[in-house]
């Protein structure tokens, strides 16, 4: 699903308009703990606290705004949870059917916050990129517009918005910290942040049990990897070559995190914050915590805790892991 062209930086600006009576602004706060740990100014942002518990509903919102009344009554789109849940939410408030596609053993809790908003749930393959190629092929044979989570300038656009939101706080130039699963994110995030200054910075991160982004702008160019089970299971999966494009030339860093870090973030953030994350929301507070942004790069830096949606069971396992 090739992206003709890339998102302009105006598009990023015109969905804020769109999304401006359909969602608040999500919290901005500072951070006392982590700058005592770390010496680094540092906020967070609290995309957690959307009405879906992540980011997504920025993106599912503006494409469907945009396009929803010409997809006909029935959309697909597949999910590691938190991009279903946005996608059947707009969808219901436009009075469409959505389908979900999910990959076998996606957490309860994203399923669940996919069915409360009334979308029928589909459980297909082994991995996300398994249910994203049923979702292609059941879209052909069945001729349903499908909403791609991430390979799409409209959900890019509308997940930009967040980055917009933060520079009605701070100013330039700042250090954008961000979770990376496809790319949709990251992509929207950093084409606003460089188009308002070109001094800001954009890191990504992604666990290093499933790192695509990573290798490939290591490496210089798209590389398929293997993947490892991992507490980010949002951001488990492939890439795609229109949002490597974009983070090749829009991003300053890809790092990676183990497991343990995730885990020591999900509880830290829980123990001194008490907030409660999901593996992917806690990348960017694990990237700082091991001191892994390149120093040269702009502070303050701002961390983007992208979702909530995490079964009670995994809360319980990383809580039981402590060491306080």
């Amino acid at each position: 699903m090739p992206l003709q062209p890339v998102p302009r930086s105006g598009e990023i600006w015109a969905a804020r308009r769109r999304l401006r009576s359909l969602l608040h602004p999500t919290p901005l706060v500072r951070s006392p703990w982590i700058e005592e740990t770390t010496g680094d100014e540092c906020y967070l942002k609290l995309e957690s606290l959307q009405p879906t518990g992540s980011f997504k509903v920025r993106g599912a919102y503006n494409k469907l705004m945009l396009q929803g009344h010409s997809m006909g009554p029935t959309i697909l789109t597949a999910s590691s949870g938190n991009h279903g849940a946005a996608v059947a939410l707009a969808a219901s408030e436009l009075g469409l059917e959505a389908r979900v596609v999910v990959p076998d053993g996606t957490p309860f809790a994203k399923i669940h916050n996919i069915q409360r908003f009334g979308a029928h749930v589909i459980e297909k393959g082994r991995s996300y990129d398994e249910a994203e190629a049923f979702a292609f092929r059941t879209a052909a044979l069945d001729q349903l517009p499908l909403i791609h989570p991430f390979s799409d300038r409209d959900i890019i656009a509308g997940q930009g918005t967040a980055a917009l939101e933060i520079f009605d706080l701070l100013d330039a130039p700042l250090t954008f910290v961000v979770p990376v699963g496809g790319g949709g994110l990251i992509s929207g995030i950093a084409l606003a942040a460089k188009a308002v200054s070109p001094h800001n910075a954009v890191v990504g991160v992604q666990p290093a049990a499933s790192q695509p982004m990573v290798q490939s702008y290591n490496s210089g160019e798209f590389i398929e990897v293997s993947h490892s089970p991992t507490l980010s299971e949002a951001t488990s999966g492939s890439i795609s070559p229109d949002t490597l494009g974009i983070v090749m030339d829009h991003v300053d860093a890809m790092i990676a995190v183990t497991e343990d870090e995730i885990a020591g973030a999900m509880r830290q953030l829980i123990l001194q914050e008490r907030m409660v994350v999901e593996g992917a929301g806690a990348l960017s507070t694990a990237a700082v915590l091991e001191a892994k942004i390149p120093a040269e790069l702009p502070r303050p830096l701002v961390l983007i805790l992208s979702g909530r949606n995490v079964n009670p069971d995994v809360i319980i396992s990383v809580m039981d892991d402590k060491d306080e």
